[in-house]
């Protein structure tokens, strides 16, 4: 094996994976760290005019497409070629440094009239930076060997290493020539550049007036760049800026979150899905654990939107979604040229498309998500809005009622903690052993058991309370509902107004500020209207004064940011009850906020459709 494989003579190669980042940081580091004579780059000649043209127009992304066959001539299977103007791809970092140092420029690649596109999955390009080149090129080797290779790859590299042989014997042994291909090919160039095999390959490129320079519409940016659009504009500043250290996307990436917090604030000021210090903390560790999970070391943009939707909610996570893929010099671009990977829009009409520089591989992921509605929209499904008949979505009743019965299994061990007793161990082990008392004596050789009576009684009221509301002014909505089924719990709660939320006809959205479930369901009057919890101060301690009333056994579990206040206390033990609380800050704050949104619709018959409005 020779000392270096990306070394050939005076030549020095730089294989990439064409639009990812790493290379174009490495291409930088590179080009500003020594001097070459020649740039070489795997794109065919008759591209060059079009492509620098395009350049020198940056940071407007454009994209430079081709035909081989006149306008008159095309067929409907006939594809478009495109090179999209990516300043995150490695060839066209390169050609800017060139350019700007003076540095001689050669296309070396073959002229093809059907290039075939062979996208690869590798392993994430981003251990780059921590491995470097030589490195992460020798690891990743035996996978880019496994590749299928078509008769056009051989043609190809043949006549790239011959003319790599051309520039090398005209520039001299002693000038440096830097060459940038697709890591795919640079070995097989390599073997012909040894073997002396290289030939040149005659065939004419696109007629001239096939090429053409188009501004490509914002919508399409997400699908042609190979990093998000947020990245890439952050790489673009910082290449314009005086930072000497090399670029950190991971550093980016914060401050998108940062970024999409603010506009999703702006837009949604009074919004109880917060993104919270604390919820964004939650949504970098369980970004972390999907991105290990996959074998990634940075995350694309699914995985932002599915994080973020899962700790704060659908709007932050469209919020999130739409400032990723933000790119400000194309944000004017109205009349721009819109494609997907491999298809454009030109006349009206779909074409199929082909890159001529093929990155990763990507797939589609499937994810859920909505946009609020326009004014107009939510104003006319407000006018229909019927107060006097609604009903809960049954999904969203599945979850919370889990959510109960996981909150009274927790009461009920919290109330027989006071009936747990420990003794020194003589001849049984009871219910186990107690390791703290254990650990405790250990010094002495004792061994202690425990013993945990089974706690008499059952939990008939769960209380719950996600914020207070102290003025009767932020939960204006206040109703009890009666359970549909035995598997659901009678429901009393005070929430926000979901006629001032509409997401879709005949669907509100409501914020819980606190509820309480009675189960098993029984048929009770409107809590809100009974005389006999008039004493009440405010709505919580109403809920939980009828939760001691209606109660049928025992315990009562209070899950709540403060213990309830003593007199309801001593009320509830007047009567027999006990009530056992739970503070809200052992349980996750993001569980929470999620059980605390619900969709009310407006009657039986809107379920039919409420799935196409509600993620």
């Amino acid at each position: 094996m020779p000392e270096s494989l990306l070394v050939h003579g005076n030549i020095q190669a730089l294989p990439l994976v064409h639009g990812r980042l790493p290379f174009a940081v490495e291409v930088r580091r590179a080009m500003l760290a020594e001097r070459h004579d020649v740039l070489a780059v795997e794109l065919p000649p008759s591209l060059e005019n079009a492509v620098l043209r395009a350049i020198d127009r940056l940071p407007l992304i454009q994209t430079v497409t081709y035909r081989h066959r006149p306008a008159f001539l095309e067929q409907e299977d006939d594809h478009l070629f495109y090179v999209p103007i990516d300043p995150c791809d490695g060839i066209i970092e390169a050609l800017r440094i060139a350019r700007r140092e003076r540095t001689r420029i050669a296309f070396v690649d073959a002229e093809v009239e059907d290039f075939l596109e062979r996208p690869a999955v590798l392993p994430d390009a981003h251990a780059l930076h921590g491995l470097g080149l030589e490195t992460w090129y020798r690891l990743v080797l035996p996978r880019t060997l496994t590749l299928a290779r078509t008769a056009q790859d051989e043609l190809r590299e043949a006549h790239m290493a011959a003319r790599l042989n051309e520039i090398s014997t005209t520039v001299g042994e002693g000038r440096k020539i830097l060459f940038l291909c697709g890591l795919a090919h640079w070995e097989a160039v390599r073997r012909h550049l040894e073997s002396g095999t290289g030939r040149i390959h005659q065939e004419d490129g696109p007629p001239e007036e096939g090429i053409a320079v188009h501004p490509i519409h914002p919508r399409s940016l997400p699908h042609l760049l190979g990093e998000m659009p947020w990245i890439t504009w952050r790489f673009e500043k910082h290449r314009g800026g005086i930072d000497p250290e090399p670029f950190d996307p991971t550093h980016a990436l914060k401050d998108l979150l940062i970024e999409a917090r603010s506009a999703y604030e702006k837009a949604f000021p009074d919004s109880l899905e917060s993104a919270t210090p604390q919820a964004l903390r939650t949504l970098l560790r369980y970004l972390r654990k999907m991105v290990v999970r996959r074998g990634r070391l940075l995350p694309d943009p699914w995985a932002l939107a599915v994080a973020a939707k899962g700790t704060v909610g659908n709007d932050f996570a469209v919020t999130l979604l739409e400032t990723a893929n933000g790119y400000p010099p194309n944000a004017a671009v109205e009349n721009g040229l819109e494609m997907t990977a491999d298809a454009a829009r030109i006349d009206e009409r779909r074409t199929p498309a082909v890159p001529r520089t093929p990155g990763e591989a990507r797939s589609l992921r499937r994810l859920e998500l909505t946009r609020r509605p326009e004014q107009h929209r939510a104003a006319e499904w407000r006018r229909g809005w019927n107060p006097n008949d609604h009903c809960s979505w049954p999904p969203e009743d599945v979850v919370i009622e889990n959510f109960r019965a996981y909150v009274t299994r927790r009461a009920l061990t919290l109330a027989g903690l006071s009936l747990r007793k420990t003794e020194p161990f003589t001849t049984s082990f009871k219910d186990g052993i107690a390791v703290r008392e254990s650990l405790r004596d250990w010094h002495l050789g004792r061994i202690h058991v425990k013993e945990e009576p089974p706690v008499a009684g059952d939990v008939g009221a769960l209380v719950t309370i996600f914020e207070e509301d102290d003025e009767g002014t932020k939960f204006p909505w206040r109703t009890t509902w009666m359970a549909e089924h035995e598997e659901e719990s009678t429901l009393a709660f005070y929430a926000t107004d979901p006629k001032e939320d509409m997401v879709g006809p005949g669907i509100g959205r409501m914020f819980y500020g606190g509820c309480l479930f009675l189960y098993p369901p029984m048929l009770i009057p409107d809590v809100w209207d009974d005389l006999r919890f008039e004493q009440a101060r405010r709505p919580s301690e109403r809920l939980l004064l009828a939760a001691i009333h209606y109660s049928r056994e025992k315990f009562i579990a209070h899950l709540g940011p403060t213990p309830p206040a003593p007199e309801v206390q001593a009320q509830a033990q007047a009567l027999g009850r006990h009530i056992v609380h739970l503070p809200a800050s052992h349980f996750s704050r993001t569980t929470l906020e999620r059980m605390r949104r619900a969709h009310v619709l407006g009657g039986r018959h809107v379920r039919s459709w409420a799935s196409r409005f509600i993620s």
